[in-house]
Formats: structure tokens, sequence, C-alpha cells
């Protein structure tokens, strides 16, 4: 899944754009090629450069935006690949520059590609769920999930307002906590390679209980549209369910308050997920968060 809208709380980060360096490609190698983009490996193989022939002003600004989000998590600590920043191509266009992991491939790939191996990629996503969740978020740089929340569910008319008030309540009585959260959380969107393991596609990065993130994976897993779940873990629901099963041994959390999260995490995605609007009934039938009285 890619970058996750703010839903109304904008993320404080510079703008860019006037400090970008200008660089020489032509001793690059190139790594693949599409009508729109091309990546780039550095001579000392240290980079990668994705660049783009035309690149309007609204997607600049989302680029830099990544660039930036990507920059203060690599510099809080957590395992990301690091961010060189945009810049302009002597030959016309501008690039996004990222270290280079060589041979990388998404945990879910990489367990798609051999199931044997599922236990121990599972895994390495508990122990970098860990770090994520232990470590504080510079508060000033990025927002509450639960702000993100409360704010997008003004503008989703799926969730009537009892809906509402059984989320605002969810919400009230979770402890308030300034850890960092990914706000993606799921196996594909974290790497494994001969270089290490690295989280990435942190669009949706944000701070508060690692409930919301563990809630999320826990929604992918269980209720995911079966139109969807292929295309995001490269399998079907059951090999996803299974790895559930061996991540939840490190998930702090009972499966009522996962269910609970899972009900309304969906505002974070409706506007861009296949199939997630047509999912929010089922969510709400099957959450029992929606099942209370007052």
């Amino acid at each position: 899944m890619g970058s996750i809208p703010s839903g109304g709380t904008q993320f404080v980060f510079p703008i860019l754009s006037y400090l970008m360096e200008v660089i020489d490609i032509s001793g690059w190698s190139i790594l693949s090629q599409r009508p729109s983009s091309s990546n780039y490996i550095s001579p000392d193989g240290r980079w990668m450069l994705k660049s783009y022939l035309t690149m309007g002003e609204d997607e600049q600004k989302i680029q830099e935006a990544d660039q930036a989000i990507s920059k203060a998590v690599f510099d809080m600590g957590i395992p990301t690949p690091e961010p060189g920043g945009l810049v302009r191509l002597k030959s016309g266009g501008i690039g996004a520059l990222y270290q280079y992991i060589e041979g990388k491939k998404s945990l879910s790939r990489a367990i798609s590609e051999d199931r044997s191996l599922m236990e121990p990629y599972m895994k390495k996503f508990v122990r970098l769920g860990r770090i994520i969740h232990s470590t504080e978020c510079d508060t000033q740089r990025f927002p509450s999930i639960e702000r993100k929340l409360l704010d997008r569910m003004q503008q989703i008319e799926e969730y009537n307002d009892f809906d509402k008030e059984c989320i605002r309540q969810f919400i009230g009585s979770v402890p308030k906590v300034t850890t960092c959260l990914h706000g993606d959380f799921h196996p594909g969107n974290f790497i494994t390679s001969a270089k290490g393991d690295f989280a990435i596609d942190l669009g949706g990065f944000a701070y508060g209980s690692p409930v919301y993130d563990w809630g999320q994976w826990f929604f992918m897993s269980h209720y995911l549209p079966e139109g969807a779940i292929d295309g995001v873990f490269h399998m079907g629901r059951a090999d996803v369910m299974r790895c559930w099963e061996m991540s939840k041994e490190g998930c702090p959390f009972d499966e009522y308050e996962l269910s609970c999260a899972a009900g309304f995490i969906l505002l974070l995605f409706v506007d861009f997920m296949p199939g997630a609007r047509n999912a929010v009934s089922m969510v709400k039938q099957l959450s029992p968060l929606f099942k209370r009285s007052f």
C-alpha cells in the first residue's frame, strides 16, 4: 500500500526544492525503465535514483514529503533505507535518491516464494515492530494517529453517529503514549536483504499506541477483501492467516482490543484501498466495537 493521506493533520517538514543539487548520471547503471520514470544505481552502489522525465508541482510536493518523512524516521534510529533527497538531473528531470538495498524483497514476497521460511520472516516482522513501537517519536514533526483518525471520521459517511461515538469511546480508553507507529503495518511494508531488514512505505508514520498498528495488521489478515489480499501479500488468505498466527505471539493486545481497532482502521484507507468502502459494513458487523450500548 502507498502513502497514507494525513486526514487533515499536516506533517511539519521543510520544502526542499530550492536546495536541489544538480547531478550527472551518465556513469550510473540502469536498473529498470518505465514510460514515466527510470531507476539507476550509482557507480559506487550506494544510491538508487528514481528519475522522472516530468514531475508536476503536486507530485514534487509528495516526493519532498516522502523524503523528509524518511529522513526524520532514519534520524530516530529506525531501520529504513537512508534517503538522499531530491536532485535535478543534468540531462533534465528530477530524481529521488534512496540507499540502494541490493536483492531486497518484502517479507510477504519472500514468504510467498518459500513458505518454509514463514516463521523466521515473521520473527523479523515482530522484531522490527518492537523497534518502532519502543522508539520515542518526534511529536513536533509527526501527527497523533488518534487525531488523524478522529479528523478522518468526520469525512466518512459509512460510519453513522452511533458508530462515531463507539470509535470516540474506544480511542478515549486507549493509553496515551508518544512512541512511534508505522501507520501501514503489515509484512508487505518491511523488506529483507543481505544488508539487513528495513521498514518502508512510511507515509502514514505517526505516534500513539501500538494497538493501532497491530489492529491494522489484524484487519488486513482477517478482513481484507478477497480481491485485494493476493495483490498486497502475494498469497491467499490461508497463508496470510498463518503469518498472523506466527506474529501474534509478539502482539501485546488481545483479540477483543484488536477487533475493536480493526473496526475503524479503514478510516485511513477507504479512499484508495480497493474494496475498502465495501468492507466497511462487513467490518461493522464483525467488530465488537459496534455492539456496545451507552
